[in-house]
C-alpha cells in the first residue's frame, strides 16, 4: 500500500502480475504462431521481375540520352529540341528510378518482416522458459525488455480482505514485432 494517503494507485501482488504477464505472453505467442504460420519464406519473384523491367527501361533511356547528344552534335537537333528531349528523358528516368527504389524498399520490408517473425518466436519462448528461473528483478526486466517494448498495467478497484489472489487488473503487452 502506498504511504501517501492521497495516492489513487491501486496495486497488486507482484507474483500475480508476473503470472498473468507470462500467461498473456504465452497466449499472444500461440496466436502469433497461427497467424504467421506460412510466412517463413517470402516470394519476391514478381517484384524481382519488375525490378529487371525497370532496370532495362532505365538503360534504354540512358541510351536515348546519349543518342540525343549525338544528334545535337550532328546538328540534327536544334538546341531547343535537344533541351526539350533531354527534359522528357530525364523526367522518365527519374520516374523509373523512383519506382525502382520503391520496389526495393518493399522487398526489404518483406524480408525484414520474415526475419522479425523468425526471431521473435524463439525469443518469447526463451522468456517463457527462463523467466521463473531468474532471481533478481533486474534480470527479469532485461529479459522482458528483449521482447517487449512496453506493458500497460491498469487496476481500478483494490482487492478486499481475503481476496489476495484475485487478479482483477489488466495488462496490455506490446511485443517487438
Amino acid at each position: 500500500k502506498c504511504t501517501n494517503r492521497y495516492c489513487n494507485c491501486v496495486s497488486a501482488p507482484i507474483f500475480l502480475v508476473e503470472q498473468k504477464l507470462l500467461r498473456i505472453l504465452a497466449e499472444w505467442l500461440e496466436k502469433y504462431k497461427i497467424a504467421n504460420k506460412g510466412e517463413k519464406v517470402i516470394n519476391t519473384e514478381a517484384e524481382t521481375k519488375m525490378l529487371e523491367k525497370i532496370k532495362k527501361e532505365i538503360e534504354k533511356i540512358e541510351s536515348q540520352i546519349l543518342n540525343t547528344y549525338d544528334l545535337v552534335e550532328q546538328k540534327v537537333y536544334t538546341p531547343e529540341i535537344f533541351t526539350q528531349r533531354i527534359k522528357i528523358l530525364t523526367d522518365k528516368k527519374t520516374e523509373f528510378t523512383a519506382q525502382y527504389g520503391e520496389i526495393e524498399d518493399k522487398i526489404k520490408s518483406m524480408q525484414n518482416k520474415v526475419k522479425r517473425n523468425l526471431e521473435i518466436i524463439p525469443a518469447i519462448e526463451n522468456v517463457l522458459v527462463q523467466y521463473n528461473d531468474l532471481s533478481s528483478a533486474t534480470e527479469k526486466n532485461v529479459l522482458l525488455k528483449s521482447v517487449l517494448t512496453k506493458i500497460k498495467y491498469a487496476k481500478d478497484t483494490p482487492n478486499r480482505k481475503g481476496q489476495l489472489l484475485n487478479d482483477n487488473f489488466s495488462l496490455d503487452i506490446y511485443p517487438k514485432v
